[in-house]
């Protein structure tokens, strides 16, 4: 299940091979889109970016379905994988997309949005891959990504959590130079609630079969282009969630240890969410607010202004002449002037 807070829309896939896309009304539930059979295997994973305006899923098929976020019509299928997927995400606002499947395997694709008129030469390929090894013997499936782009420097790092409780951080900045990525535009025209609903059974069937006959993760890129920068013991089990946050500076990382743990970008732990107990907590947080302060303190004292005349009129209406109104500085004031010693 994955949130678009801009479109106020809910994204959800199923082990019934579906993917839908609902309103966040409560009160009224409404399915604007959907699309049944997108796989041959229960899907496993779903990553979507607004920025491109694509949605991704991973399914036991060992396939990458890429597909619109307003239409859910297929843009292209991703096939090399040999093994189940695990997980995937976009790394706006280049036109990657990363997945992993259970064999260690994390491989960097090249996408193509529908709004990019001229679009990468090597697009709907993967860029470069490499392995989450353990050891020089053992290889161990990552669950979870994160990553983050700082522009000022053009460094790109992906950030993996895997089934042993280990983090890595890999620097791929590299890639997008050899491979000559860049930043793509946000789309802009949309149809958030457009309707559609449709079945994929005959083209899944189709990418089905390519999948089995298709070569194990080609590479456009031949030469190393992937560093592992970082790496830590985050949990005594498995990594099952990451966050890599801006405010504040932070990564968030859960577990099946039932621990959730903050780090710094470099792995130095900087606190624990606690149920009970004393948790330290001094970061930085400004509120995310939609709208700019200014406007917001304008908004504020209309609604003050509007709430106090909308006082007067109700006491207007509601006064009535027959009993005095009940001072209490008055009454205060009657019985010291009763008591001139003070004794009360």
């Amino acid at each position: 299940m994955m949130y678009c807070r801009k479109d106020k829309n809910i994204l959800t896939v199923s082990w019934d091979r579906s993917i839908a896309v609902h309103s966040e009304a409560s009160e009224h539930p409404r399915l604007w889109r959907s699309a049944s059979n997108i796989h041959g295997g229960d899907i496993t994973c779903v990553a979507f970016s607004r920025h491109l305006g694509l949605i991704a899923t991973g399914s036991t098929d060992r396939v990458v379905s890429l597909r619109e976020y307003e239409r859910l019509r297929l843009v292209a299928p991703l096939l090399g994988h040999k093994a189940d997927i695990t997980c995937l995400t976009f790394l706006d606002p280049f036109p990657l997309l990363v997945s992993a499947d259970f064999n260690g395997n994390i491989a960097i694709w090249v996408v193509s949005p529908t709004h990019i008129q001229q679009q990468h030469k090597h697009a709907n390929s993967v860029l470069t891959r490499f392995i989450n090894m353990q050891s020089l013997e053992n290889a161990a499936p990552v669950n979870c990504l994160g990553y983050r782009y700082e522009e000022e420097e053009q460094l790109l790092y992906i950030y993996t959590g895997d089934e042993d409780g280990d983090i890595r951080v890999w620097e791929v900045s590299k890639m997008l130079q050899l491979g000559n990525v860049q930043p793509v535009e946000a789309k802009r025209e949309w149809e958030p609630h457009r309707k559609d609903h449709f079945d994929a059974k005959h083209l899944t069937e189709v990418h089905m079969k390519r999948a089995t006959a298709s070569p194990e993760l080609p590479c456009v890129i031949k030469e190393p282009v992937v560093r592992q920068s970082r790496t830590w013991k985050g949990h005594d089990d498995s990594v099952r969630s990451i966050q890599v946050c801006k405010n504040p500076l932070c990564v968030v990382t859960a577990g099946y240890d039932h621990m959730v743990k903050i780090w710094s970008y470099e792995g130095e732990p900087l606190s624990i969410l606690r149920a009970y107990g004393q948790s330290s907590w001094s970061f930085d947080v400004k509120a995310d607010l939609s709208v700019d302060e200014v406007t917001l303190n304008n908004v504020l004292s209309k609604v003050a202004v509007l709430a106090k005349e909308e006082g007067k009129q109700k006491w207007v209406k509601s006064s009535r002449a027959t009993v005095a109104a009940f001072d209490v500085e008055k009454e205060v004031q009657k019985y010291i002037s009763k008591n001139k010693q003070g004794n009360w």
